[in-house]
């Protein structure tokens, strides 16, 4: 039984049988969540549930938006006056997130 099927089915953590490999992606997942989780938060009132910077109403994916575009931190923080601190820190979670591949 694949280890999400038996997380499903709401069994201890303890209680699975994990290889190795997903000991590891495991270890790696709660880490990243728990990153996120200090700079991410998503509640209904705030833009409908969509994943925001915490204490603001700024979408993660405007974060990444202007990345993509090439805007530094600096100048994300700057412009949307938070601290460019909260901004490493998602992106050191999501890379931890997506450091592991989904391959079977």
């Amino acid at each position: 039984m694949h280890y999400l099927d038996t997380l499903n089915q709401s069994k201890s953590p303890e209680s699975i049988q994990l290889k190795p490999t997903e000991q590891l992606f495991l270890k790696r997942l709660e880490y990243g969540l728990k990153e996120l989780s200090n700079v991410v938060e998503i509640h209904n009132e705030i833009r409908g549930g969509m994943p925001v910077l915490k204490g603001t109403r700024i979408p993660i994916a405007t974060i990444l938006a202007e990345l993509s575009e090439e805007t530094t931190i600096t100048e994300i923080a700057e412009d949307y006056d938070i601290n460019a601190q909260q901004i490493k820190v998602l992106i050191g979670g999501l890379a931890i997130l997506l450091e592991r591949s989904f391959q079977s």
